[in-house]
């Protein structure tokens, strides 16, 4: 029965073709724009260590990272949210988001 299903799903490709895309968007959050509405997200602080705070506006969640490290969440999985720097002196936070489209 699975194995039905699959072949469905991929006969109603056009060509048999799937294509996919992935996405990288940079995203700079700080003291005067704390909130970004393409991630959802507000800078809740960034920590002398660099480890920095975040909440998820759809799912009210309070997510940390360290620099180079990743935002783990249902709203962007386990690497689609990275952490590239942030300056404790600045309240300041450079992310990278990464998906992919599959069509």
């Amino acid at each position: 029965m699975l194995l039905l299903g699959l072949m469905v799903s991929c006969s109603s490709v056009p060509n048999g073709r799937v294509t996919s895309r992935t996405y990288i968007r940079e995203v700079v959050l700080s003291r005067e724009r704390s909130e970004d509405d393409f991630l959802k997200a507000k800078l809740v602080g960034v920590a002398e260590d660099g480890t920095t705070t975040i909440t998820v506006a759809p799912t009210g969640e309070t997510l940390r990272a360290v620099p180079d490290g990743y935002f783990v969440s249902t709203a962007y999985g386990t690497h689609g949210l990275k952490l590239i720097s942030a300056s404790a002196e600045k309240q300041e936070a450079r992310f990278l988001r990464t998906w992919c489209e599959t069509k």
